[in-house]
C-alpha cells in the first residue's frame, strides 16, 4: 500500500545554516559528503520542500539536494541502504542522487530521477520493481521509461507519471491495477489507457487515482469498498472519471479509499470502515461517491494512510479516522475514541509544508525544515533510534542536516584452511526449517514475515524452491527458534537472520531478512533463546550475549548485555540447548547445568527455583543428548527420555495435562525404549529409536503427533507417546527408518537414514501463498518433503 505525499506550493524560505548550525545542504551534483556524484542531465529538482514518505513501517525523505535518506522496517530491503536489516534511525540509499520524486509502498520503495528515469528497490515478486524478480537492497533502473517527472507505489505495483502527462505501470495488475484495460501481471511499463494529461498521481493499496490538468480526478483498479468514487464497488481496469469533483488541486490515496481538493473543499470516498472518509458516519463503511467534509479550505498538502487522513494549512494540520483509543496515532488530545469521525486538530504543527501518512503513523516537513512525526513507531519508522510511539515532536530539526553513514553489508568469506564437517541436522523454527548442505550452504524453506529464511526478502519459499541462503558457504550447523536462525560457520564465527532482538533489547539488531555476523568467534555449538544467543567454546566454556533481565546470560547479572560474558563456572560444555528464557548446558561427564527463567521449572533442579548461575540439573546422568523449546527441555540419557518443564499440553508424557502441573525435575518416559535422540517443538516432542520409529507427544495441534488422530478439531493434547504411522504414506513408506525427528509449532519433522525428509502436522511445506501469504500444508501422518535432502555422510544400519 502506498501512503503518498503530496508537496505543498508554500515557498520554503529555507535559510541553508540557519538553524542552530553551520552546515550547508550539499549542492546539486554532490552527495552528502561532498564528494562527486555522477552527472545528470539538467531536468526538474527536487522540491525546494523536501519530501517525505511513508509506508507501512517504513519512512523516507528526499532533500532538497536530491539525496534519500529512510529508516523502519527493511526486512525486503525497502529502505535500498545494501542492507535487509531494519533501521531505527536514518540511513542513505545507496547511489541514489539527483531524485525529484519518492513514494513508498508497503514492500518497495521507488525514486524518480532529474534524467527521467525510475529507479526502484525492495521486494518485486509481482513485478513491482520490474524485470528485478529477486529481492533487492539498493536501487534498480526501471526499463523503458526515460521522462518520468512523478512516481507512485501500490502495495505489489508501481507507476510514474511522465512530462507529456502520459502514465506507465509495472506490476501486478490482477485487480486492473496496471490501468491498461487488461488485468495481467507486467514486468515491463505499460501505458495507461486514455490517458495523456495526468498532472499528479498517487496510488492506495489496488487502485490509483490522478488529477487531470483540467481539474478533473480519474481512478482505476480495485473498488471493492467504492475507492475509485465510481458509485459502485466494481474494479476498472482503466481510468473512470470520479463524478462531481471538478478543479482539484490535489489529489491522494491511502489503502482503499481517496480524497481530493477543489474550491468545493476536501472530499473523500472510499473504505470508512475506521472513518478514515471523515463524513462522521463510520456506520457507512463504504463510501461510493466523493462526501464534501465540512470546516477544512485552505488545505496545501494531503496524506492518506490505510486507515487515516491528514490535511495541513498554513496554520495548522488536521486528521481522522483509526485512533486506537490512544492520543498517538492521529496525534491529538482525545485518547478516548477508536476512530476520530471529523477532522480534529493536530497539537503543535503548525507550520508543515508536506506530509506523509503510513499505516499508524504520519510525518510532517515542516517550514524551516523541521521534520515532525507522530503515531506509532514499533519499528523504528520515525527514525530516533527507538521503537516507541508518540504524539508529534519534531524528530530531526532540519531534514537538510540529514546526512547518516552508508550502510556497510556484511560479508562473510569462505573459510581458508578450516575443513567442513557437517553432520545430518534439520533445524525447525516455528513455521520454517532449514538444513545445512554438504558443501556449507544452508537452504531454507516456510514461512518468512521476519526474513527467518535468510533469503532478502518477507516472501515464503516452498520446500522444493528453497534456495541457498546468499553469503553463507561454510555453515557447519544451523539452529532456528521461532523466527530466527543462525548458522555457526567452520571458523566459528556465527551469523544470524530473522528476528533476532526481543524482550525490549537493543543489543542485538531487531530483524534481519540477510545475514549479519554477530560477536562470536569461536563456537562450536549454539543456542538460540528470546533476544538471547549462547555458544559453546572451543574450550568447552559457554558465552552469551543479548538480553539479560531473567539471567539468561548466565553471567551472575540481571542486565542485557551487546557483547559476549562468559559463564562462569563451565568448562567442559559440549552441547547447549534452551527454551525461551532459560539455558541448559550438556557437560562431558553426561551431567546437565542450567541457569535463567524457572517460572515452569525450566532450570529442573526440583523446587529451588534457579536464577543468573548455572545450577545442576537433579537426578540426571550419562546424558547424551539435550534439546528444549518453549518452557521445556527433555534428554536421552541412558536409553531413556526425560522431561521436565510446562505440561499444559502433555509435554511431560506422564499421561497428564495440567497447566498448574510443572515437571520441576526430569522424569523418565518409560514407555519408550531404546531411544537415541529427543527433538522439543512449541507443545510437542518427538524422540526416534534405535529401531528408526519416532514417537510423539504433547499438543497435537493439526496432527503434530502424526498418528493419524482423526479428532475434530485436532487439538487434542497426546499426553503419552504414540508411534507416528511412518509409512501411512506410500511415498514416505519407501523411504528408509528414522535417524532423527524434531518439532517446530504444530508440526514436526523426521531425517530417513537415506537423507530424505518427511513431515507431519501443519508443515511448512508449501510456502507462498494462502492466508498471510504463507500456505502450511497439513497432514496427520508423515508426507514427503518435497527438494528435501539431508547429507548423510555414511549408511547409517537399520
Amino acid at each position: 500500500m502506498t501512503n503518498r505525499t503530496t508537496c505543498s506550493m508554500i515557498v520554503l524560505m529555507l535559510a541553508l545554516g540557519a538553524c542552530g548550525g553551520t552546515e550547508e545542504a550539499a549542492p546539486p551534483g554532490t552527495d552528502p559528503t561532498g564528494t562527486t556524484a555522477p552527472v545528470v542531465p539538467a531536468g526538474p529538482t527536487a522540491p525546494a520542500t523536501g519530501q517525505v514518505c511513508a509506508a507501512e513501517s517504513h519512512t523516507c525523505v528526499l532533500q532538497p539536494a536530491g539525496t534519500v535518506v529512510c529508516t523502519g522496517r527493511n526486512r525486503d530491503g525497502q529502505l535500498g541502504d545494501g542492507t535487509a536489516q531494519d533501521r531505527l534511525t536514518f540511513v542513505p540509499v545507496v547511489g541514489l542522487t539527483h531524485a525529484i520524486d519518492i513514494d513508498c509502498a508497503y514492500n518497495h520503495t521507488c525514486a524518480a530521477r532529474a534524467d527521467g528515469h525510475v529507479v526502484c528497490w525492495g521486494r518485486g515478486d509481482e513485478g513491482q520493481l520490474g524485470a528485478q524478480t529477486t529481492p533487492v537492497q539498493a536501487p534498480v533502473e526501471i526499463a523503458g521509461i526515460t521522462d518520468a517527472v512523478e512516481v507512485s507505489t501500490g502495495h505489489s505495483f508501481s507507476c510514474a507519471r511522465r512530462r507529456t502527462g502520459a502514465v506507465v505501470c509495472w506490476g501486478e495488475g490482477s485487480d486492473g491495477q496496471l490501468g491498461n484495460t487488461a488485468r495481467a501481471d507486467s514486468r515491463t511499463p505499460v501505458e495507461v489507457s486514455g490517458l495523456a494529461d495526468a498532472a499528479e498521481i498517487d496510488s492506495g493499496y489496488v487502485h490509483t487515482c490522478v488529477r487531470r490538468t483540467t481539474g478533473a480526478v480519474a481512478c482505476w483498479g480495485g473498488n471493492s469498498s467504492g475507492a475509485l468514487g465510481t458509485g459502485d464497488t466494481t474494479a476498472a481496469n482503466h481510468p473512470v472519471d470520479v463524478a462531481g469533483i471538478t478543479g482539484a488541486t490535489l489529489v491522494g490515496t491511502g489503502g482503499y479509499h481517496s480524497c481530493a481538493v477543489s474550491p468545493a473543499g476536501v472530499q473523500c470516498w472510499g473504505n470508512n470502515y475506521n472513518a478514515q472518509v471523515g463524513n462522521g458516519h463510520e456506520e457507512e463503511q463504504s463510501v461510493t461517491h466523493p462526501a464534501t467534509l465540512e470546516g477544512l479550505s485552505g488545505v496545501t498538502a494531503l496524506a492518506l494512510g490505510a486507515q487515516r487522513t491528514c490535511v495541513a494549512t498554513a496554520t495548522e494540520v488536521r486528521c481522522w479516522g483509526y485512533n486506537n483509543f490512544t492520543a498517538g496515532l492521529l496525534g491529538i488530545e482525545n485518547d478516548q475514541l477508536r476512530n476520530m469521525l471529523t477532522p480534529t486538530v493536530v497539537p503543535g504543527i503548525t507550520d508543515a509544508a508536506t506530509l506523509g501518512s503510513g499505516y499508524d503513523f504520519t510525518c510532517a516537513i515542516r517550514v524551516g525544515g523541521a521534520l515532525s512525526c507522530w503515531g506509532s513507531g514499533d519499528d523504528g519508522q520515525m527514525g530516533e533510534g527507538e521503537r516507541r510511539g508518540h504524539a508529534a515532536r519534531d524528530v530531526s530539526a532540519n531534514i537538510l542536516t540529514l546526512a547518516p553513514p552508508a550502510s556497510v553489508p556484511a560479508t562473510f568469506a569462505p573459510t581458508a584452511g578450516a575443513e567442513l564437517h557437517v553432520s545430518p541436522h534439520l533445524a525447525l523454527g516455528s513455521s520454517h526449517a532449514c538444513t545445512v548442505l554438504a558443501d556449507g550452504h544452508v537452504r531454507c524453506f516456510g514461512e518468512n514475515g521476519d526474513g527467518q529464511l535468510g533469503n532478502g526478502s518477507t516472501l515464503s519459499v516452498s520446500s522444493s524452491n528453497a534456495q541457498p541462503v546468499p553469503g553463507i558457504t561454510d555453515a557447519a550447523h544451523v539452529y532456528a527458534y521461532n523466527q530466527t536462525t543462525c548458522v555457526v560457520r567452520a571458523n566459528g564465527q556465527v551469523a544470524c537472520w530473522g528476528h533476532l532482538a526481543g524482550n525490549g533489547t537493543t543489543t542485538l539488531p531487531q530483524s534481519s531478512s540477510l545475514p549479519v555476523s554477530i560477536a562470536f568467534t569461536d563456537a562450536t555449538d549454539l543456542a538460540i533463546a528470546s533476544g538471547t544467543l549462547c555458544i559453546v567454546t572451543r574450550e568447552g566454556g559457554v558465552s552469551c550475549l543479548g538480553a539479560g533481565g531473567s539471567g539468561q546470560l548466565g553471567n551472575g547479572a540481571r542486565e542485557d548485555s551487546a557483547d559476549p560474558v562468559a559463564v562462569p563456572g563451565l568448562t567442559d560444555v559440549s552441547h547447549l540447548a534452551a527454551t525461551s528464557s532459560t539455558f541448559c548446558a550438556l557437560r562431558n561427564a553426561g551431567t546437565v547445568a542450567c541457569w535463567g527463567y524457572d517460572g515452569y521449572g525450566e532450570c529442573g533442579n526440583g523446587a529451588d527455583p534457579c536464577g543468573p548461575a548455572p545450577v545442576e540439573v537433579a537426578g540426571l546422568s550419562r546424558v547424551s543428548q539435550i534439546d528444549g523449546w518453549g518452557y521445556n527441555f527433555c534428554v536421552v540419557a541412558n536409553s531413556v527420555v526425560s522431561c521436565w518443564g510446562a505440561n499444559d499440553y502433555g509435554q511431560l508424557g506422564n499421561g497428564h495435562a495440567e497447566r498448574s502441573e510443572h515437571g520441576e525435575a526430569p522424569a523418565a518416559i518409560r514407555s519408550i525404549r531404546n531411544a537415541t535422540e529427543v527433538g522439543v517443538g512449541s507443545g510437542s516432542q518427538c524422540a526416534t529409536t534405535s529401531a528408526g520409529e519416532a514417537y510423539c507427544w504433547g499438543s497435537n495441534s493439526s496432527g503434530a503427533s502424526g498418528a493419524d488422530d482423526s479428532a475434530e478439531d485436532g487439538h487434542n493434547p497426546e499426553t503419552s507417546p504414540v508411534q507416528v504411522h511412518r509409512t501411512a504414506d506410500p511415498a514416505v513408506a519407501a523411504f528408509t527408518p528414522y535417524l532423527s525427528t524434531d518439532c517446530g509449532s504444530s508440526f514436526c519433522c523426521g531425517i530417513h537414514r537415506d537423507g530424505n525428509v518427511s513431515c507431519w502436522g501443519s508443515t511448512p511445506l508449501g510456502g507462498s501463498g494462502g492466508f498471510l501469504g504463507f500456505s502450511a500444508v497439513r497432514s496427520q501422518h508423515p508426507i514427503v518433503a518435497p527438494g528435501v535432502t539431508i547429507p548423510i555422510a555414511a549408511a547409517t544400519p537399520e
